[in-house]
């Protein structure tokens, strides 16, 4: 018999005879007891077997947690970091999806947008607006449809007369195309010291007028122009007399005084298809296009430029 049933029985002071009358239903009782013991141990032994696992489990579930703590530090520093390159780099950057939407921009993009005095545009068809060749853009990005892999490079103007060098490439994500990166550098300084440089390379420094090298390429395209269209042409060489004599009585400065109000009172008489070429000291050369019986003002004694005071 189950020893807490027969302690149960002797706390009610239960004889032998009793136990001897209920023998049968003492023994199922007792077996309820033996059963339910077995059951209590089977269950302590499940919960301490799944108390272990749950422990080993949260044991695990720490340890990923702190990984995946780790790897979020390094990858908000590597984020961090790239951000940091990208904003360092002195170039504009957007990110625009396939559909045109801006999704992403860096610092220099935000002071871009902040000079010039509107909020981010959220479709690159906006960015239109302030772009001075419309149909330039517009047939960049219509190419890209075509091949969307390709990579771009290229100069624009904004409405601003600023110049911006570009460069655009396919954002990739597992071998397909998910958006597009435009770089953008601002060269107006480097364009207006290139528009310098060649200015003066082709233009008299005194006088602002063409020089030899400028006055060859006007020549020929006049050449052309009047063979195309049946017209004359005269070349005229003009030097001052006695400018010599001015250069060493009154000084250099005096000179070039002269030599700027005679260039003044040339361009007066000149229409805006005719040529005023400096050689060089006194040396001019005038290049007349379309002439009929022009060329008669220009060479008629009376005509000369220094009847005027």
């Amino acid at each position: 018999m189950h020893k807490l049933l027969l302690r149960q029985l002797k706390r009610n002071q239960k004889n032998e005879l009793f136990i001897s009358e209920n023998n049968n239903f003492l023994s199922s009782i007792s077996d309820a007891y033996a059963q339910n013991e077995q059951s209590v141990k089977m269950l302590e032994r499940s919960l301490y077997l799944i108390s272990n696992e749950l422990n080993e489990r949260n044991e695990t579930l720490k340890n990923q947690l702190e990984k995946m703590k780790q790897v979020q530090n390094k990858l908000e520093n590597s984020i961090g970091l790239l951000n940091a390159t990208v904003n360092s780099t002195g170039e504009i950057l957007f990110v625009y999806a396939l559909n045109g939407k801006l999704l992403s921009f860096n610092s220099m993009g935000q002071a871009f947008f902040d000079e010039m005095g509107f909020k981010p545009v959220s479709h690159w068809k906006e960015f239109l607006s302030i772009v001075k060749d419309q149909q330039q853009m517009t047939s960049i990005i219509d190419n890209l449809h075509q091949d969307p892999f390709q990579y771009l490079t290229g100069t624009i103007e904004l409405i601003d007369k600023r110049f911006f060098d570009f460069r655009s490439l396919p954002q990739i994500q597992e071998g397909t195309i998910s958006g597009r990166v435009w770089c953008f550098r601002d060269v107006t300084i480097q364009k207006q010291y290139e528009a310098t440089i060649e200015y003066h390379a082709f233009h008299d420094a005194l006088t602002g007028l063409p020089n030899r090298a400028l006055l060859l390429d006007r020549i020929s395209h006049s050449i052309a122009t009047s063979k195309r269209e049946d017209k004359k042409l005269a070349v005229l060489f003009l030097d001052l007399d006695d400018f010599k004599k001015i250069n060493d009585t009154e000084g250099h400065d005096a000179g070039d005084l002269l030599l700027k109000e005679v260039v003044r009172r040339l361009q007066t008489r000149l229409r805006e298809f005719d040529t005023l070429s400096r050689q060089g000291g006194d040396e001019f050369i005038i290049v007349l296009e379309k002439i009929e019986s022009e060329i008669m003002r220009w060479t008629h004694p009376s005509n000369r430029l220094h009847s005027e005071p």
